[in-house]
C-alpha cells in the first residue's frame, strides 16, 4: 500500500525549539524587569519552570492537566511575590509571538520535505 501521508512533530523534529524558547523567554524576562527591576533571570526562570514540571507530573500519574502560558505566567508572578494578571497576560502574549517568530527550522528540512512530496510526470 503506498504511503498517503506523513505527519511529523514541529518542535524539536523540523524546527529548534530550545533556541526559540530562549528567545522567548528572555523577551518575557525583558518586559517583566521593566517593572520588577530587582528580579533576578534564574528566579524567574525557576518559578516559570516549575510550573511546567507541575503538569507534566500530573500528566504522568493519570491526570490530565493543560496550564495555558497564561497560567502559568500568572503563577510564576503570584510564586514571586508579584500577582499581577494583566502584566502576566502580556508576559504570554509576548512569550507567544517571540516563540513563534524565532521558530527556526533545521537545516536539511525543507530539502528533506520536498524528496518527500510526490512528483507527478509532466
Amino acid at each position: 500500500m503506498p504511503v498517503k501521508a506523513v505527519f511529523f512533530d514541529l518542535d524539536g523534529t523540523l524546527a529548534d525549539m530550545e533556541s526559540s524558547v530562549e528567545a522567548a523567554f528572555d523577551e518575557a524576562y525583558a518586559l517583566v524587569t521593566r517593572y520588577h527591576p530587582q528580579l533576578q533571570k534564574r528566579d524567574f526562570r525557576s518559578k516559570f519552570d516549575a510550573t511546567l514540571r507541575i503538569s507534566v507530573e500530573a500528566e504522568m500519574r493519570g491526570i490530565p492537566q493543560y496550564v495555558s502560558r497564561r497560567d502559568r505566567f500568572r503563577d510564576t508572578l503570584r510564586r514571586l511575590g508579584y500577582p499581577d494578571n494583566p502584566l502576566a497576560d502580556r508576559l504570554a502574549d509576548v512569550y507567544s509571538t517571540v516563540r513563534l517568530s524565532s521558530l527556526a527550522l533545521y537545516p536539511d528540512v525543507a530539502t528533506v520535505l520536498e524528496d518527500l512530496y510526490p512528483k507527478k510526470a509532466l
